[in-house]
């Protein structure tokens, strides 16, 4: 999801284009920080990966500290060939690999010894021959990797809405009972807190509904 398609579905979400909505960009960049930062307190964000292992080679980069390394030796050659660029290829981008890597792990596994260390990953002993392990991570979401109509999606706008719903609510609050030639203005104040409070108690429910199925994305 960009900033602008975050932003068009939190203003829809207020009743825009229909209804002005005062808020600002950074007003918006503000919700869209705080739904995130949320999201990444409540959800693991689970990665796999697959490395080819060199005969000899005992040290490889890797950005992100593993939780988990399982060693698989003697890949066919398709396979070998999918990792032949020795950089790491997730797991959910290639349906062969992956369905390779889950039998693999399961016939053939092994835990190495493995430390990683300032981005480098190293296992111990290198392996003899051309090999493969495969690398388990966690890494927080990103808003480019929110995806509109996921479940993931579905609770960032949750939350971005009602953090959108308070900020909007403070604005229009100051205004409220103000005088005009019409009468005194009368704002949506009071409403606005009421949903932002509905939303913030459906994402709460949600998530403890996700976290008890023991919910996580693998990317």
């Amino acid at each position: 999801m960009t900033f602008d398609e975050a932003k068009e579905a939190i203003l829809k979400e207020l009743g825009y284009p229909t209804v002005n909505v005062e808020l600002t960009d950074d007003q918006i960049k503000r919700c869209i920080s705080f739904a995130l930062s949320r999201i990444n307190g409540d959800f693991v964000k689970k990665n796999k990966v697959a490395l080819l292992l060199i005969p000899g080679k005992q040290s490889y980069p890797f950005p992100y500290e593993p939780y988990r390394v399982t060693y698989i030796p003697d890949p066919p050659s398709d396979v070998a060939q999918f990792l032949s660029t020795c950089q790491p290829v997730s797991l959910s981008s290639v349906v062969r690999l992956r369905e390779w890597a889950e039998m693999a792990e399961r016939i053939y596994g092994t835990d190495p010894d493995w430390e990683w260390e300032d981005g480098v990953l190293y296992i111990s002993p290198p392996p003899n021959s051309s090999s493969v392990c495969t690398v388990e991570y966690s890494t927080p979401y990103t808003l480019e990797e929110i995806e509109q109509g996921s479940e993931i999606g579905e609770l960032f706008l949750l939350l971005a809405g009602a953090k959108a719903r308070r900020i909007l609510r403070a604005v229009r609050g100051k205004f409220s009972g103000v005088p005009s030639p019409g009468g005194s203005v009368q704002l949506d104040a009071d409403v606005l807190l009421q949903e932002a409070r509905e939303a913030e108690e459906e994402y709460r429910r949600r998530v403890n509904e996700k976290k008890f199925c023991g919910f996580f994305t693998t990317g």
